[in-house]
């Protein structure tokens, strides 16, 4: 059975062995309103970039999900470049693309928070662009642009990798054809400073058993969207024709406006 807003669900756990401490973060950006969707995606061209630049922690499932999501825009028409550049964050070049593809980019991958690629990506969401944020993508900045952007901070993995039930919520297409529940094994993430207008789609087992912990979201970001799945620390998930047919390639049409 679909699982219905009515579970608990919890933002935060306590006594993890990788425990952050919930840093003190002034407001620094709110998203943009909503102007003309539908002429912003019109000039769009058929092309993604998949981005995974990392400057901390790097995870070794990071060429697999590269060639996991390429395979799935390839299918879908989409020409598709692959960058782990700094330079490729910029406003001229992010004209190109009708959606940007991040994979677990952790540490400082966009420069400072404050710099000109953290601007002029969320500049090109505002714009009409699509982001699709897969796997650590809230492991980046503790404060700032970028952690607002995205909808929460990284706080820690309980139990590391690990099987827990999943429950979808909705009929959002990047969860509408996943059975409620199912089991998962894989990292289950734990967030500080869980934006309340992230729209959950997909929770999985707290380490207590009992609550719920938030995994996937979407929201719309200016003319654009954003979703963003924490899903995907084992290399092996990657060649998962479930998760990748009925999670991710769905998330990705959604992000370019073709769900």
């Amino acid at each position: 059975m679909r699982a219905s807003l009515g579970l608990a669900l919890v933002l935060s756990i306590a006594g993890a062995s990788c425990e952050r401490p919930a840093p003190t973060c002034p407001i620094l950006y709110e998203d943009a309103a909503s102007r003309d969707a539908a002429n912003a995606e019109a000039s769009r061209p058929a092309r993604v970039l998949i981005y995974s630049r990392t400057t901390a922690f790097r995870h070794d499932s990071i060429p697999a999900a590269v060639a996991a999501v390429r395979a799935i825009a390839t299918a879908e028409g989409l020409e598709v470049e692959a960058s782990e550049e700094l330079s490729a964050i910029t406003a001229d070049n992010l004209r190109r693309f009708a959606a940007i593809v991040a994979i677990s980019p952790t540490g400082e991958p966009f420069g400072t928070d404050d710099s000109p690629s953290v601007r002029a990506l969320i500049a090109f969401v505002e714009e009409g662009g699509g982001w699709l944020g897969l796997h650590a993508v809230g492991d980046a900045y503790p404060c700032g642009r970028y952690p607002s952007f995205v909808g929460a901070t990284f706080r820690s993995h309980p139990g590391d990798t690990r099987a827990a039930r999943c429950f979808a919520f909705g009929s959002h297409p990047a969860v509408d054809r996943l059975p409620s529940p199912f089991t998962l094994t894989d990292e289950v993430h734990v967030f500080h400073n869980f934006r309340r207008d992230n729209q959950v789609v997909l929770a999985c087992d707290a380490l207590d058993g009992v609550a719920a912990v938030p995994v996937a979201w979407h929201r719309a970001v200016g003319d654009g969207r954003l979703f963003v799945s924490a899903l995907g620390h084992p290399i092996a998930l990657w060649s998962d024709p479930v998760f990748l047919s009925d999670h991710v390639r769905p998330a990705l049409r959604w992000v370019l406006r073709r769900e």
